[in-house]
């Protein structure tokens, strides 16, 4: 699956409303994620009608727990509709997962209550004598301003749940989608232009509870001078972490070049699969075979990586990778 965001996928330049008027017409189904604002948006109002009038299928997913407005009710009266009101948020988003990935097996046809194991509730009803409280959804999925188009490829769902003093619970929900073709084709071009044996790589979804420090590296960095300026070329790529701080992927060099120091001449242009640890801002991992150690840290307030390699003999030597493209987005 892959995720249509309106914000980060409309180019400079192009007509905001033509744009989201395309990308609903070309897309498989839509997921409305429906909180008071979005209840009271025009602009939600009408891509709901463009989904309806092109036959999409929607899935409403509720995070407040209100009733929609008359105009939204009648195109979306008949359809079962997705809470996710109640804790743990997870077991709401792992039902949603299920749900988009049935519809789109199925090549988007049937609505969302046709889904297996993916229990649905019928369309919000009033109940009396109760106000129904808003839920700020500045929390819930505020990349998307209430809306997602789903398309082809692999949509991520990622939830932290960051707990306060006094037993509250704040719940972060970030969705986000893994590197787009432009991206991937950037990282080609540098690959190339740099001569990196680049390996096949697939982004996974963090689960658990995975440290915002953590998620920061995952992503791919790539030199531009090379290191200590010899014109040898590098790139890091981290597909994966968990929990506890581990993270995974793949360490590529290019070819050395006259600069390169005498020691890791030896070693041609590679991808080295990695495992390491990530502690505080710095990821720490071994090449085994040649008894090399890398330290990858960020630099205070800095959205780059400076990589120190140690060689078996001792000598470091740094280099400085910039982003290419990264799961968290630096400001």
């Amino acid at each position: 699956m892959r995720c249509w965001i309106a914000p980060r996928d409309i180019l400079p330049g192009q007509d905001w409303g033509a744009a989201i008027v395309e990308a609903i017409d070309h897309c498989r189904l839509m997921v409305l994620v429906f909180s008071a604002d979005a209840n009271e948006s025009p602009q939600i109002r009408n891509e709901v009608v463009q989904a309806v009038n092109r036959s999409i299928p929607i899935i409403p997913v509720r995070i407040n727990d209100i009733m929609p407005t008359k105009a939204l009710a009648y195109f979306m009266g008949s359809v079962h509709w997705l809470d996710a009101l109640t804790p743990p948020l997870e077991k709401h988003l792992e039902t949603l997962t299920v749900t988009v990935r049935t519809l789109l097996q199925r090549g988007g046809q049937g609505t969302a209550d046709a889904a297996p194991r993916a229990p649905a509730s019928p369309p919000p009803s009033p109940r009396a004598g109760k106000k129904q409280p808003r839920r700020k959804p500045g929390l819930l999925f505020a990349a998307i301003a209430g809306v997602l188009v789903i398309l082809a490829g692999i949509a991520l769902l990622a939830v932290e749940l960051a707990h306060q003093g006094g037993g509250g619970a704040v719940e972060t929900v970030q969705m986000f989608s893994p590197p787009s073709a432009q991206d991937l084709q950037r990282v080609s071009d540098i690959a190339a232009r740099h001569q990196l044996p680049v390996p096949t790589f697939t982004i996974a979804m963090p689960k658990g509870g995975v440290p915002a420090n953590a998620l920061r590296f995952v992503g791919v960095w790539a030199s531009s001078v090379g290191y200590n300026g010899t014109g040898r070329q590098a790139m890091l790529i981290v597909t994966a972490v968990d929990g506890d701080s581990l993270a995974e992927g793949f360490y590529v060099q290019g070819p050395p070049t006259a600069g390169t120091v005498r020691e890791a001449r030896v070693y041609g242009a590679s991808a080295i699969p990695i495992e390491g640890r990530i502690t505080g801002g710095t990821l720490t991992f071994t090449h085994t075979a040649s008894s090399t150690t890398f330290v990858a840290r960020f630099d205070i307030n800095a959205d780059y990586l400076t990589v120190q390699t140690t060689l078996k003999s001792g000598l470091s030597v740094q280099i400085v990778l910039d982003p290419v493209w990264t799961l968290l987005k630096h400001e």
